[in-house]
């Protein structure tokens, strides 16, 4: 295999996981809210066990939104560093090689966000067993 061959998966593969953990992130809000229970004193009101996991499944959705604002800034400046840097080259579209600690706050939050997520499953999984293991 090739790397870009493997750069090519890596970036296809890690693309999909963040576009599936965005949508398991907004499905198990809508399993959460399916258990609200609204009280004369609350509009919400959704178990205890639950208020921890929705708030991992929006930290989840916060670290992906961090993670490609990240990497927005962190590569619009690199580039604007190398324009500036080789101004005379922009037309030749030189190969440059980028120092790889850049990527580290955006693997931060990739990884950051599909651990919260597991995470915040492996709770919800657990409320559903205990809750719903004798109404079939």
């Amino acid at each position: 295999m090739k790397l870009s061959q493997a750069r090519e998966s890596y970036y296809f593969n890690s693309g999909t996981a963040s576009s599936v953990a965005r949508q398991a992130a907004f499905a198990g809000i809508a399993v959460i809210w399916v258990f609200n229970l609204p009280t004369k004193q609350a509009v919400i009101a959704i178990p205890q066990q639950l208020q921890v996991v929705a708030l991992l499944l929006v930290v989840c959705l916060a670290l992906d939104l961090l993670q490609y604002l990240l990497s927005s800034i962190v590569w619009a400046v690199f580039s604007r560093i190398l324009e500036r840097k080789y101004p005379h080259r922009l037309s030749e579209d030189p190969e440059m090689d980028a120092p790889p600690y850049l990527n580290w706050p955006c693997l931060a939050c990739f990884w950051g966000k599909l651990l919260i997520l597991i995470i915040a499953y492996v709770r919800l999984a657990m409320f559903l067993l205990a809750n719903l293991s004798g109404h079939a």
